[in-house]
């Protein structure tokens, strides 16, 4: 698969979870906090402004909407617009107006991206469950390589991708060095507030 834009996105797993899972209906909400940790640096807080579900748009239905508020790495609001589409993410791109493949959601599979600026290659491999703030969230492991228009690697992303966030709740960046990789930034997601 080739896109004009690689679209990144801490943000959906098919294994034995119902449909609004899937969406991250049951788990976000307007409100919901997500509390990250990074090292060296404070909490980083991510707040849930608004969460639409059962959108139809572009011809697909049983979309979602999330709008994260500014604060934690964000300068200005964000808005996630996704659809399941057999076991792919597809991402709704503004500026081209269609949905884009933006990351694989199942178990020992892989998406490639191609961009004019090079190519992001997402591998998963499997299933787990982390605890949250005494929440049980089922993850799936990934990694995301990104190379550049020569080819060669030049970024790393390990993360345990929560489908029913949109996020990870673990992930580590890697940058090459040597042989081998040096990991540069790793963050944690330590808490999930929910609204009273």
């Amino acid at each position: 698969m080739s896109l004009a834009r690689w679209v990144p996105g801490v943000l959906l797993a098919v294994w034995a979870l119902p449909p609004a899972t899937l969406q991250g209906q049951e788990r976000l909400s307007a409100g919901t906090v997500l509390v990250y940790r990074t090292e060296g640096r404070a909490d980083q807080r991510w707040l849930v402004e608004g969460v639409e579900t059962g959108l139809s748009h572009g011809g697909r239905a049983g979309c979602i909407r999330v709008r994260f508020a500014p604060g934690g790495p964000r300068t200005d609001a964000e808005i996630r617009f996704t659809c399941v589409s057999g076991d792919t993410v597809m991402t709704w791109s503004e500026g081209e107006q269609a949905w884009r493949p933006s990351r694989p959601i199942a178990a020992g599979d892989s998406l490639e991206i191609r961009g004019s600026r090079g190519v992001t290659l997402f591998s998963t491999g499997g299933l787990a469950v982390d605890t949250v703030s005494g929440e049980a969230v089922p993850v799936i492991a990934t990694t995301v390589l990104t190379f550049d228009a020569q080819g060669v690697a030049v970024r790393r992303l390990r993360e345990r991708y929560a489908p029913s966030l949109g996020t990870a709740t673990w992930g580590a960046f890697d940058q090459p060095e040597g042989d081998g990789w040096r990991t540069t930034v790793e963050f944690r997601l330590v808490a999930i507030e929910r609204p009273e």
